[in-house]
């Protein structure tokens, strides 16, 4: 090891240094990230820490209770299903995969009929040798897609068990993502003193984790999960993580998704995504947020707006809103300009959290020093993001930004 003549001086090693500034986030994405803020204020509540550069998490659910008449082919392997369910029909079909949820015992409801399975249904989409016109209802026609519901389930006196089905819990994921920014300057810059005071350090060093909190949020909402498979160069498999919009992760439930085909936006569509995600998980997990920009927020405030209540010396007019109250409860409204336009996100907040990979939270580290005494430095962290419980979650799509 070779000798330094002393004084000890901060270049008169090669060892980088690190600031660790994962306590000012929560100083800088109120304003600039409100989601961020919301969804995870100090981008620090994941249920468990995260050791992995693959994050799962577990879910799990109830037995389905509720599916509809079939309409097409699930798949190639399973019959063609029939559609409508005749008067005399004894064999009919679910949605794709829900076939095996019907059981031996279980009285169903399909309009106003009442039917007893008789015969277990099959792992495909097949509920068969149903008794029609069960108890006080009479047999029916019914058209495909009308919701077919296990309201009761019968057993025979001194009759063996019945063969049972479960649901297997799940293990969705999400990959972790590095976030990197680069600030430098001269040694000058560093030691002059400017009007105000201002800490030039400082002031990059929060510009650049500001700007970076501002894409981690546009990745909550728009984010597409890629595993790292690369390490040398950006290419298509460097690694992010996933976020709302991401289809192929399926973070929300395909089904409580609304695409309105550049129609106006109205009350009743507000109202008709929350009763669909009310019917699949009840009231202890309907979305507690709304996420739009400023034009869903402008037609929220009209949609509310007949319903504020005000005293007679009131003498402002208009009305800001930043919660609504429905049937289905209360949410919050969220405006931001990550949102897409034409784009309104539902989210239970609870069941969204983001978080660092163990030991890499934001920090600033100090690079080698440059020529002209130019000194680097970069603000990097890596992070991921758990949106779990994708029936708790909807979106409307596709809505005019004009009418």
């Amino acid at each position: 090891m070779a000798g330094v003549s002393y004084p000890k001086w901060t270049r008169g090693e090669t060892t980088t240094w690190k600031r660790t500034v994962d306590e000012d986030i929560i100083f800088v994405t109120q304003a600039a990230t409100p989601i961020l803020g919301l969804v995870s204020p100090g981008l620090n509540n994941l249920p468990v820490a995260c050791e992995h550069t693959k994050f799962e998490w577990m879910e799990d659910e109830l037995n389905l209770l509720e599916s509809k008449v079939g309409a097409t082919a699930g798949d190639a392997t399973t019959p063609t299903p029939t559609g409508a369910v005749t008067i005399a029909a004894t064999t009919f079909y679910v949605n794709f995969a829900e076939g095996e949820y019907f059981l031996a015992g279980h009285i169903l409801q399909i309009e106003d009929e009442l039917l007893i399975v008789t015969t277990a249904g099959t792992g495909a989409d097949v509920v068969t040798t149903a008794t029609r016109g069960y108890s006080y209802s009479d047999a029916a026609e019914h058209a495909a897609g009308s919701a077919v519901k296990i309201v009761s389930r019968a057993h025979n006196e001194g009759g063996a068990p019945t063969t049972d089905t479960y649901g297997v819990a799940t293990l969705p994921y999400n990959f972790t993502q590095i976030w990197q920014q680069q600030f430098e300057f001269t040694s000058t810059e560093q030691a002059i003193t400017r009007y105000g005071n201002v800490g030039r350090f400082d002031r990059l060093e929060a510009m650049t984790l500001k700007n970076l909190m501002t894409l981690m949020e546009r990745t909550f909402l728009e984010g597409g999960r890629v595993e790292r498979t690369t390490r040398t160069a950006i290419a298509a498999t460097v690694g992010s993580s996933g976020g709302l919009l991401d289809t192929t992760a399926a973070y929300v439930y395909s089904e409580n998704i609304n695409d309105l085909a550049s129609a106006a936006l109205t009350r009743s569509d507000v109202l008709d995504l929350l009763q669909e995600i009310y019917a699949r998980v009840g009231v202890e997990y309907m979305p507690t947020t709304i996420l739009c920009n400023s034009w869903a927020k402008r037609k929220l405030n009209d949609f509310f707006e007949v319903y504020v209540q005000t005293s007679r010396t009131d003498r402002t007019g208009g009305a800001i809103y930043d919660r609504i109250l429905t049937d289905f409860g209360e949410l919050d409204i969220v405006m931001c300009t990550n949102v897409r336009a034409d784009h309104m996100h539902f989210i239970h907040t609870p069941f969204c959290a983001i978080g660092p990979l163990k030991g890499e939270e934001f920090r600033t580290v100090e690079l080698a020093q440059t020529t002209g005494l130019m000194t680097e430095y970069q603000v990097i962290g890596e992070y991921t993001m758990m949106i779990k419980n994708p029936k708790t979650h909807g979106r409307i799509t596709g809505f005019s930004t004009s009418t």
